[in-house]
């Protein structure tokens, strides 16, 4: 009874073990097309935006200019979002690499008021960002803090 109780046991962690790897496999495989699929249609996005906004198709309007840019800043939100995502199979990997500098707090902070700008409007709050000192630094990757923008 007791050898029959340990294949039970054997049958079922194999079985566990086929079931991990095969999810493991999917979401390799999932992540392989979206790190390719999603940020190709965001980066069409963003150009069609961009010739838009260059007049391409006529005459743009300053309103349409700013609708433009919230339009481009939330596309390049999504992919910062996306390749977040991505990162984190890089992570899994040991792939991920970080290229930490020196970052003005100033230039994080006007990246953060562009983004949350329409909200505030929205909300009819008031949103101010006094410059801070050029001197004032964080340390960080500028490119990764870029790509949230």
């Amino acid at each position: 009874m007791h050898k029959r109780s340990s294949a039970r046991l054997y049958e079922a962690e194999s079985a566990a073990r086929r079931d991990a790897e095969l999810a493991n496999r999917s979401k390799s495989e999932f992540l392989a097309v979206m790190s390719h699929e999603l940020p190709h249609s965001l980066n069409a996005i963003g150009g069609y935006a961009e010739l838009i906004e260059l007049g391409v198709r006529g005459p743009v309007t300053e309103e349409q200019r700013t609708a433009l840019a919230r339009v481009q800043r939330s596309q390049r939100h999504l992919l910062g979002l996306i390749n977040g995502v991505l990162n984190y199979s890089r992570i899994e990997a040991g792939a991920m690499e970080y290229d930490v500098a020196d970052v003005p707090i100033d230039e994080v902070l006007s990246i953060c008021e562009a983004f949350v700008a329409p909200q505030a409007l929205e909300k009819q709050v008031t949103l101010v960002h006094e410059r801070s000192d050029p001197r004032l630094l964080a340390r960080g990757d500028r490119e990764r803090s870029n790509r949230s923008s």
